[in-house]
């Protein structure tokens, strides 16, 4: 909870999208975090030392039978997006839970009438985009113009909180 509580994300969605992990390495000291299951069953771990992957790495897919997409690069920048909404909008969501499967995304996000992005301001973020805007003739939306002066839209998030209190 203090490590959501620093992000600033929302508890309430936290709750819904998210879980306590106990996990142990070559049965030594047992650690926990926070989880976020992807479509594969494995989990996202993170803590404030770890982060991580459990089980086989894959995207994360949140279907609200919508024909609108956005897509994040980890589950903190979609919590974000919730968090900053105040709600959960009628749309599906993709989260990457790495650049690495943007082509994995893809072969989804081109189903849409409306793809938003959300990726991390940075050179990552960036291939990921640019290899969407070149594969699809689809309207695609570039979420960072948000947060340009940021790492990534929980960044934005945090710094926005402060300037609130």
């Amino acid at each position: 909870l203090n490590y959501l509580s620093e992000r600033s994300i929302n508890l309430e969605y936290a709750k819904r999208y998210l879980f306590q992990v106990h996990y142990s390495f070559d049965l030594g000291k047992e650690y926990y975090g926070i989880g976020f299951m992807n479509d594969f069953g494995g989990l996202e771990i993170r803590n404030k030392y770890f982060k991580g992957c459990l089980g086989k790495k894959a995207i994360t897919t949140i279907n609200n039978n919508s024909e609108m997409v956005s897509l994040f690069e980890s589950w903190s920048d979609f919590l974000s997006y919730l968090t900053l909404k105040k709600e959960v909008p009628d749309e599906n969501f993709i989260i990457l839970n790495s650049t690495s499967l943007i082509k994995k995304a893809l072969e989804l996000a081109i189903n849409y009438s409306e793809i938003k992005c959300f990726f991390d301001n940075d050179i990552a973020g960036d291939k990921a985009y640019n290899l969407l805007k070149k594969s699809s003739s689809k309207n695609i939306k570039d979420g960072r113009i948000h947060y340009k002066k940021h790492n990534d839209l929980n960044d934005y998030l945090i710094e926005r909180k402060k300037a609130d209190n």
